[in-house]
């Protein structure tokens, strides 16, 4: 008898549960009705051709010239940050309203600490809206200048901070590759060291192929290797005088080791000067020449384009 009545008390228990389950569903089913998740996506961005980004007074402008991002007219912009931002706007969702009482303000915050942002399609400002985040940095929002509700926003199936993209410095933006130069256009490239004499390397471009200098024969898969990795060497971090205090000083000091990167269009010559390790750090200073950019490079990336001549003899 009281298995029975333990039965029935079960099956009146998962009733309640399925009842409360489709309030819940029926009740969000009609609070979706009136939010519009695609309200911030973007369908088509292939006519995009400039991007702003305006925060406490500062303005960042992306602009595409030549079929190529540029940042202030001044940089190369990161082609991969620049995919980014347009996967970004073509999957962001809205998930709820963020306004009215009990919500902290978050519109007047937008306004006064959020980025504003402007898709371009011309001289036409396409899409213009307001994002930024909670306190924590764990909800982003977004609110359209023409309007006063903010929405909080996501991208299914990611959990990382969305509106931290648009908050990003300028060298966040800017193209890491070291040099403008590809091995199809290189002239010659020459590593020296100040001290180790096991770090002197020459290859340049002679009847029709490179040629290691004091080497007779070249492994040319380990050389070709080399070379494009050299060429697509990236740097992890531009940095500014002040930002780190160590840095700065060392970097009036003698490098230990200078690679010079020659290509046929004389403008794109560039230098990397690269400086002492510092104790167990695992990353290293370096300078772009002539720019006078100060950069920050991993000690393992370092250590690939450390070589000599002999490292390519055929056989070694």
């Amino acid at each position: 008898m009281q298995r029975k009545k333990n039965i029935r008390l079960l099956i009146i228990f998962v009733v309640l549960i399925m009842i409360n389950a489709t309030v819940i569903l029926l009740d969000n089913g009609q609070a979706q009705q009136n939010i519009d998740r695609y309200k911030f996506t973007m369908i088509d961005t292939s006519q995009v051709n400039k991007i702003t980004l305006e925060q406490s007074g500062e303005e960042l402008v992306f602009q595409k010239l030549d079929n190529k991002w540029q940042i202030n007219q001044k940089y190369p912009m990161d082609e991969r940050m620049a995919g980014l931002i347009f996967a970004v706007m073509t999957s962001v969702e809205t998930s709820r309203a963020a306004g009215g009482p009990g919500n902290g303000g978050i519109a007047d915050r937008l306004l006064k600490d959020g980025v504003l942002v402007k898709f371009y399609n011309g001289k036409n400002a396409i899409s213009t809206f307001y994002v930024g985040g909670n306190a924590t940095r764990t909800t982003s929002y977004m609110m359209k200048t023409t309007e006063s509700v903010p929405y909080a926003v996501y991208i299914p199936g990611y959990t990382s901070y969305l509106a931290g993209l648009f908050e990003l410095k300028v060298s966040d933006w800017r193209n890491k590759k070291a040099f403008e130069t590809s091995w199809s256009s290189l002239k010659s490239l020459k590593l020296e060291a100040v001290k180790d004499q096991r770090v002197q390397l020459e290859i340049a471009y002679k009847d029709n192929f490179f040629k290691v200098a004091s080497v007779k024969e070249v492994d040319t898969v380990k050389m070709m290797d080399y070379l494009e990795k050299t060429t697509n060497l990236l740097i992890d971090q531009y940095i500014a005088s002040g930002e780190f205090p160590s840095y700065d000083s060392l970097g009036l000091a003698q490098p230990e080791f200078t690679l010079i990167v020659e290509d046929a269009d004389a403008t794109k010559n560039r230098k990397l000067l690269i400086y002492p390790q510092i104790g167990k750090d695992n990353q290293r200073l370096g300078k772009l020449l002539p720019s006078e950019q100060m950069v920050i490079i991993r000690q393992r990336k370092v250590e690939t384009i450390l070589a000599s001549n002999s490292d390519f003899q055929a056989g070694n």
